[in-house]
């Protein structure tokens, strides 16, 4: 058989040693090391998330968003236990159940606030901005296969943001 690497959209979590199965239709990985778990993907191994065993501390729990009608949660949170300054931050979305749709491991401005905001005329467009830094980024599908850096245009520290519309988003900067 031939074999050929393909390189995800978005990783499972962990380190080092991952391991990968397939499971009916879907691929499922595992993985060893900070912030390592049991992942899953839908779309034959182009986008994971995490499922379960995840290795990972919610020392802080930064922002929720629900949709109107509840059947949607998304809850930012860092880990504040490392000490060093640079913190694991996760994106989870409960639709059914928990799964980690967005992770950053060792993320110098980790230690500000994260903010997760959806369209609500569109809840698969979701936003999250690092509050105090010019970070912003995008999914257009729940976060279940990627995520888009986008720019904050004449901003320099973002305080919080609104979403008006699955394309349109409104910051405003701190000291404003």
């Amino acid at each position: 058989p031939n074999a050929e690497r393909v390189v995800a959209l978005k990783q499972p979590g962990g380190e080092s040693n991952t391991i990968v199965d397939l499971a009916g239709d879907n691929v499922v990985a595992g993985a060893t090391g900070d912030e390592s778990c049991v992942a899953i993907s839908t779309d034959s191994g182009n986008a994971f998330n995490d499922i379960g065993l995840i290795d990972t501390d919610l020392s802080v729990i930064d922002d929720v968003a629900v949709s109107a009608d509840g059947s949607k949660v998304y809850m930012a949170t860092h880990d504040t236990t490392e000490g060093t300054g640079d913190y694991d931050t996760s994106i989870w979305l409960k639709d059914g159940t928990w799964s980690r749709v967005y992770s950053n491991v060792n993320v110098a401005d980790a230690n500000s606030d994260y903010l997760v905001r959806f369209a609500e005329d569109d809840d698969t467009a979701v936003y999250i901005s690092s509050t105090g830094t010019t970070n912003m980024w995008v999914s257009k599908d729940s976060g279940e296969a990627k995520w888009k850096s986008i720019p904050s245009y004449k901003l320099s520290d973002i305080q919080d943001f609104v979403v008006a519309s699955a394309d349109v988003v409104y910051a405003i900067e701190a000291g404003s």
